[in-house]
């Protein structure tokens, strides 16, 4: 992960320090930890063949326009790809992460935060330890605020 995180930072001019990396069952318990996630759904999701779970097949339809997505109808709609390119699989993925990062300011993250290392703690990937989180996000916080400060 270093490698990667190195590499993103380079092509992007990052100075990334950290990581987390969530797996599906994480990612639903910090959508649930944040009461969902508004997203834009530009274009609908159809899906007659979606695996529900223990080998079998079900239907999804999600409407476009504004969504309000629990974890798991989030998943779905970032995973679903039998009706559409992996290109458009990755911008609905990217259209969560970023709806989800927009609604997540730092109020709500520490309003969250007990869900929020709760859903971290037994589904994750990290280079930062959970107890030093509080203060990173904290730190973050400050960081982000002294930035806006001089604009």
């Amino acid at each position: 992960f270093n490698s990667l995180k190195g590499l993103l930072g380079e092509l992007y001019g990052l100075d990334i320090r950290y990581y987390v990396g969530v797996n599906f069952q994480g990612f639903r318990k910090v959508v649930k930890s944040a009461g969902g996630v508004q997203v834009n759904v530009q274009i609908p999701v159809y899906e007659s063949t979606y695996p529900v779970g223990a080998g079998k097949l079900g239907r999804i339809y999600i409407p476009a326009g504004p969504q309000h997505m629990t974890g798991r109808e989030a998943l779905i709609y970032a995973r679903s790809r039998h009706r559409s390119t992996d290109f458009d699989r990755g911008r609905r993925q990217q259209r969560v992460i970023l709806s989800l990062r927009e609604q997540m300011n730092a109020q709500a993250i520490l309003a969250n935060l007990p869900g929020l290392v709760d859903a971290l703690k037994d589904y994750d990937v990290r280079d930062i330890a959970m107890p030093a989180t509080p203060f990173a996000i904290w730190r973050a916080m400050r960081e982000t605020k002294s930035r806006a400060g001089k604009r």
